[in-house]
């Protein structure tokens, strides 16, 4: 569940990683380096792995060539998984199998194949987050009829809370899961309200931003340190874009593993 809402947020990261990566000018990087975006979720299937090769500079476009045809291997505690290519010119790789279950305090171990290049990276499983709660089960918020609205309705906030003791690295994700909710914003371009990550215990779901009625999921992940720095390296000042953090060895983008947990609250007119 979560790995397929989360999967579109990165989009904007993952695309500035291949513009980043274009501008790079290391002589380590050619246009057969491998950009891998590799990401596995707790206790959900091995779905959402994609390679791809560089972008070389002068293209008139900023889409990664998709490598089909990569051997893609997950390993974990002595056992070796080879990931099969998705449908589609993709790029993208899953394991068909349920015997590779991700659990939070494991290791694991990627290794990416491509002609004559070998990448490789490591990362751990995360615990689950703890403590989990929000201060309102129900936001009361008018919908906006005119330019006057924005500044001029009734609307509601609530808290996110949850326990971090040791400071560790988390973000909320807030999304609207009805079918066909009602409009509170005609304008909005997304009903995802996703915030920074923080090592912080607390965050505020304003509901004047919030786009739609209706029922509302609010994912709290736990991430780790290289996600975290990938996500600075895609905030920083594009001037800067010519050093891309990664933690693929051999290769450019991320492999790291989330874990989650969720709530959910209401959205009505007043």
């Amino acid at each position: 569940m979560q790995a397929i809402k989360i999967k579109h947020f990165f989009l904007f990261i993952l695309s500035f990683l291949g513009l980043a990566a274009c501008q790079d000018n290391s002589d380590n990087l050619t246009p057969d380096t491998m950009v891998v975006e590799a990401y596995l979720y707790v206790n959900q299937p091995v779905t959402n792995v994609r390679v791809t090769q560089l972008v070389p500079i002068g293209q008139n476009t900023t889409q990664p060539t998709p490598i089909n045809n990569a051997e893609v291997r997950i390993s974990t505690n002595g056992q070796s998984y080879l990931l099969t290519p998705s449908a589609g010119d993709s790029g993208y790789y899953h394991y068909p199998g349920t015997d590779l279950v991700i659990t939070s305090g494991n290791s694991y171990a990627l290794e990416v194949k491509y002609q004559e290049q070998v990448a490789t990276s490591v990362t751990t499983a995360p615990v689950k987050p703890s403590g989990l709660t929000i201060t309102k089960d129900t936001l009361r918020i008018a919908p906006i009829r005119s330019v006057i609205d924005f500044g001029n309705r009734q609307t509601e906030d609530l808290d996110v809370t949850w326990s971090n003791p040791n400071q560790e690295y988390h973000f909320v994700l807030v999304e609207n899961i009805e079918t066909n909710p009602g409009v509170i914003n005609p304008s909005a371009l997304s009903n995802l309200l996703p915030t920074d990550p923080i090592r912080g215990d607390s965050r505020q779901v304003v509901g004047a931003f919030l786009a739609e009625y209706g029922t509302h999921r609010v994912i709290l992940f736990k991430i780790n340190q290289e996600y975290v720095d990938l996500y600075n390296s895609a905030e920083q000042d594009s001037r800067n874009l010519n050093e891309p953090l990664t933690n693929i060895t051999n290769g450019l983008g991320i492999f790291t593993c989330i874990n989650a947990d969720t709530t959910s609250f209401f959205v009505r007119r007043p």
